[in-house]
């Protein structure tokens, strides 16, 4: 293996080596490989002596076979030569065969072409005599025009040679022969067509001349011509009775000159493009969208430029469907009663037509849904208190309107609207009464556009928003202003949001099902659920998601009303119970058998305020919000009235034990104070309102503190059972009190 000096060199420097240990580790390495050297020739001498006697006579054999071998060279050196020699002038006399093989070529091509030239001269002749006598020979004219395409591609392969430069003058003069024969026989079919007579005869003259056109890539010339003498005539007529250059156009007259190029096309040309379809399947249609359609969309185009501009809203959207549904009639004109028309149907050569794209982008929809907009959020925040919960920009909401007669005009007062959504949903505030008025406003027919779709949901979802913020706060304001009684004006205002809350919110899901029908339809995923249905369930996810946060206001103000409600009832609960009480005290009255008529006095106030809730319901979407709210509103004030009466009934009977307990200690020594109580079965600590030991349960109560006793058992039982008529449940302390107190039951 041959030494790397570079390698090596590499490897010390990594290896942090100097030149001196380099120079050692080399020096010793040589003395190893001398001193292996030397041993093995000690260990085999006798070999190492054999080699140069074997080598003895080596030279000459080599001399001997060396002198055959090269005799052999020279031989095939000079075989090779003779055959180098020999392949040169082969290959020269292929170069020779070939070069006279391309002249013959040549030499025929320009035979050919000159045949063809003079074809084609003498065919334009016959047709020009056979014009010149009236006769129509267009199959000729579509004879000479593929003869053309065959002259073309001669005279390209021609090259610069002088006969194919002068060919290719003859060529041009014959071409612009050509191209004016076929223009005049083609408008003479067309004029023929137009006129009615024989329009069978006159659609296969125009399909032979569309073929001749085709047959020398001049289809643009023959469109141009049937666009000129056909196409443009029939839309000036239909145009010309608009004024103006569209600005503010009357949406009538507008679709009424629609439907006149779509009547002048349905009796021109879908006779033509059928019959033209008959004899040039690729030629029929290819007018409908190349010449008929870009022709009526360049026309609109150039002759009403502001008709695209919202200026006017209103105007802007009938104009915008009318020309929408002009679209889909026009395709449809050219459709076959079977289905798709073959190689491509009408709407998908539509749909691959610039001028179709560009008709479309015309439209200012951006800018109209700016002006929709700005209506829309005007109205809002003119209602009361929603000047402070402007709506947000909606994201890609478009620019706002350029040009001329672009600026959003005062919109109509909505007030009327809003006033008539009022008393047709059931609503109590204005401030619902606009968000319902804005959410429906963006998808009314007259407002809404499916290409917006996307924008106007965006919308709603704001208006939602909006209205979310502004009834929650108007809830915080009125819990902030603590003017909350029962029988106040803040507490039939809360009870008025709540329940537009609640209705808004039926209302805007029943809009997200009517607006998912609105929404543009695709193909059914796998499954059956549609691409509809998929977007109304996204749509009412995004709905509740907004919602959520009104609904724990409504919730709240909901609780705080009952909190109030329970404040109300249990305002003179002390002193009710006193008076309740203290008729049994000195007066020997009869032991008590029926309860304080207090006790329902406590929940008045809750049936009052149950009886407002279902004078709020006017519509049947509030019937679910009577429902909630009343049972939202029964579980709390149920909760704090019971609980506030299990602490007054407590304290009272508390009361009691402990004046007890004293008037025993005074006329008693402790010991037997402490006899008598125990006689009566056990002690009566005095934080206990019912002293351990004591059971009135079939005794006929005798003392006055055993009656009262007796009344407030009463009165608690009363008070359970007119809160399980109402459905719902008393607090947790109230029914451990009831629980603790029913030894004094009878």
């Amino acid at each position: 293996m041959a030494f790397d000096l570079e390698a090596y060199a590499a490897q010390s420097l990594e290896q942090g080596k100097g030149l001196e240990d380099v120079h050692l580790e080399l020096s010793g390495q040589l003395r190893d490989i001398r001193h292996e050297l030397r041993g093995l020739i000690n260990h085999r001498y006798e070999d190492f002596l054999g080699l140069s006697t074997s080598l003895t006579g080596v030279d000459g054999a080599v001399a001997a076979v060396r002198a055959p071998v090269a005799a052999v060279r020279a031989e095939i050196e000079a075989v090779r030569d003779d055959l180098a020699q020999r392949l040169a002038r082969v290959e020269e006399r292929l170069r020779y065969r070939a070069a006279i093989r391309a002249k013959k070529q040549q030499l025929r091509l320009f035979i050919d072409l000159s045949r063809l030239l003079a074809r084609v001269d003498a065919v334009l002749g016959e047709a020009g005599a056979a014009a010149g006598r009236g006769e129509e020979r267009a199959e000729w004219l579509e004879r000479a025009a593929a003869d053309l395409a065959q002259i073309r591609y001669f005279v390209a392969k021609g090259g610069g040679h002088p006969f194919a430069r002068q060919a290719a003058d003859h060529m041009r003069r014959i071409e612009a022969a050509l191209l004016d024969a076929l223009g005049r026989s083609l408008a003479r079919g067309l004029a023929a067509h137009a006129a009615g007579a024989d329009s069978a005869a006159a659609a296969a003259l125009v399909a032979q001349c569309l073929r001749a056109y085709s047959a020398v890539d001049e289809a643009g010339r023959a469109e141009d011509v049937v666009r000129s003498e056909l196409a443009r005539p029939l839309v000036a007529r239909a145009l010309g009775a608009l004024g103006g250059r569209g600005v503010g156009m009357d949406p009538g007259a507008f679709a009424a000159a629609l439907q006149r190029i779509l009547a002048d096309v349905a009796r021109v040309a879908v006779p033509l493009a059928a019959g033209v379809e008959a004899h040039f399947p690729a030629g029929g249609h290819a007018l409908a969208a190349r010449v008929f359609w870009r022709e009526a969309a360049a026309a609109i185009m150039r002759d009403l430029p502001l008709l695209f501009v919202p200026g006017v809203p209103d105007r802007f959207h009938r104009n915008y469907l009318a020309a929408c549904r002009f679209m889909r009639e026009f395709a449809a004109l050219f459709t076959p009663a079977g289905g798709p028309a073959a190689p491509a149907a009408p709407a998908e050569l539509l749909a691959a037509e610039p001028s179709y794209a560009e008709f479309n982008r015309k439209w200012q929809l951006d800018a109209y849904f700016t002006i929709r907009k700005q209506q829309i959020v005007g109205a809002l925040v003119e209602g009361p208190g929603a000047a402070a919960a402007a709506v947000p920009p909606a994201s890609g909401s478009g620019s706002t309107p350029t040009g001329s007669g672009s600026t959003a005009p005062s919109s109509p007062d909505p007030n009327d609207d809003v006033a008539q959504v009022q008393r047709e949903s059931g609503l109590h505030t204005e401030l619902a009464a606009r968000a319902v008025w804005a959410v429906g406003r963006c998808w009314a027919p007259a407002v809404y556009l499916e290409p917006l779709a996307a924008r106007f949901w965006q919308l709603t979802v704001q208006i939602l928003v909006w209205y979310r913020h502004a009834a929650g706060r108007a809830l915080q304001q009125l819990a902030r202003g603590g003017d909350l009684a029962p029988e106040s004006a803040g507490f039939d205002e809360a009870l008025r949001h709540v329940h537009d809350a609640f209705v808004v919110r039926a209302l805007a899901d029943d809009q997200t099902r009517a607006a998912g029908c609105l929404l543009p339809e695709a193909e059914a995923e796998p499954g059956g659920s549609g691409f509809r249905g998929a977007m109304v369930a996204a749509m009412q996810d995004a709905v509740a998601q907004t919602w959520a946060p009104l609904g724990a206001d409504a919730d709240g103000a909901v609780d705080r009303l009952a909190a109030a409600i329970a404040a109300a009832s249990c305002a003179a609960l002390a002193g009710q119970l006193r008076r309740a009480t203290a008729q049994f005290r000195h007066t020997s009255r009869e032991p008590p058998a029926a309860p304080s008529p207090f006790v329902a006095a406590l929940f008045a106030p809750l049936a009052a305020a149950e009886q407002r809730v279902d004078g709020l319901r006017r519509s049947d979407d509030a019937a679910g919000f009577a429902r909630a709210t009343k049972a939202r509103l029964r579980a709390a004030v149920c909760a704090d009235v019971t609980l506030e009466l299990a602490r007054a009934c407590g304290e009272a009977l508390a009361a009691i034990s402990k004046t007890e307990a004293s008037l025993l200690r005074l006329r008693q020594s402790r010991a037997g104070a402490a006899a008598a109580v125990a006689g009566r079965g056990g002690s009566a600590p005095d934080a206990l309102p019912v002293p351990a030991g004591l059971d009135l349960r079939g005794t006929v109560p005798a003392t006055d503190n055993d009656k009262i006793r007796r009344q407030i058992w009463l009165d608690v039982g009363a008070a359970a059972r007119i809160v399980g008529e109402l459905g719902a449940q008393p607090h947790r302390e109230f029914a451990d009190f009831a629980q603790l107190i029913a030894p004094l039951g009878a």
